[in-house]
């Protein structure tokens, strides 16, 4: 049932390219209005610089570290704007996903009209879990801090470097699958709202948790397979682009061409997850209230 749910998922992801087109282009547009004047000073930067033309010639870093250092002021005052449009697309990925889950579940064909409808009627409710996700990650990152930190005094001294390193590192390891749990049982929230178009946010995260202790394996491990799916991806695609010469306007087209495939396939993999755990749910053959 997982891996038939997984395969379903990435179909019913697939069926939804027209809005996953539709979010590349708001997310473009969000950036290009965001971050105009900070490329505007970094175009400046580069034009005016003798060591641009050299380092030009190579898929290096130096320049970057340069820029960051003689223009830290311009790049302090850009970063409230970019920090401004990554909340603007918050709003628009919270606005817009009641819409998206929608398409997904539903047998008819994919229109504009109705995904903009079903994104306002859903509106209110993934607002109210917008923010009751802030107040439950807050109290994970909280937990994942506070449940090992007794454990760090019963490590030696600190010369043994190794058993800090591995301690710290499963450390962390431990907070991040704890998001990704999480992550999962929100994402399942917002299927069963726009399944059931419940109205009580406080319920339906009481019925996606129910979910997740009663079937963790078929709930949890469809969703973490496809997130490593999309890490694969992002891994796949920082090893590649290494191949994409970037010192002629052929290469940087074609960089920028590989960069959209790349985000294509990132929110190919976001959709299907909501897919998966809908098929999922639907494949249980248990009552839950």
């Amino acid at each position: 049932m997982i891996f038939s749910s997984i395969i379903a998922g990435l179909y019913r992801g697939w069926g939804i390219k027209r809005i996953i087109l539709l979010f590349i282009l708001l997310s473009l547009l969000v950036s290009s209005l965001v971050l105009n004047p900070y490329i505007n000073t970094f175009q400046q930067f580069f034009f005016h610089r003798l060591a641009a033309e050299v380092l030009s010639q190579a898929n290096i870093y130096t320049y970057y570290l340069e820029f960051s250092h003689y223009l830290a002021p311009a790049v302090e005052a850009a970063r409230s704007v970019i920090s401004l449009g990554a909340f603007l697309f918050l709003i628009i990925s919270v606005l817009l996903s009641g819409g998206v889950i929608d398409c997904l579940i539903s047998p008819e064909p994919v229109r504009l009209r109705k995904f903009w409808s079903r994104s306002g009627h859903f509106f209110g409710r993934m607002s109210r879990l917008l923010i009751l996700s802030i107040v439950i990650l807050a109290l994970v990152l909280l937990l994942g801090i506070l449940i090992p930190l007794p454990f760090s005094y019963l490590l030696p001294d600190a010369f043994v470097e190794n058993i800090y390193f591995y301690f710290y590192a499963g450390w962390a390891l431990f907070i991040w699958l704890l998001f990704v749990i999480v992550f999962a049982i929100l994402d399942l929230v917002k299927v069963l709202i726009v399944r059931d178009d419940r109205n009580s946010v406080l319920k339906a995260v009481h019925t996606a948790f129910r979910y997740a202790v009663l079937h963790p394996l078929q709930i949890l491990f469809t969703y973490m397979t496809l997130y490593l799916v999309g890490v694969l991806f992002f891994v796949l695609y920082w090893w590649m682009q290494q191949f994409i010469s970037n010192n002629s306007a052929m290469g940087i087209f074609w960089g920028i061409g590989f960069l959209q495939i790349f985000v294509f396939l990132q929110y190919w993999i976001k959709f299907s997850r909501f897919g998966a755990l809908y098929q999922v749910v639907e494949n249980m053959d248990i009552k839950v209230l």
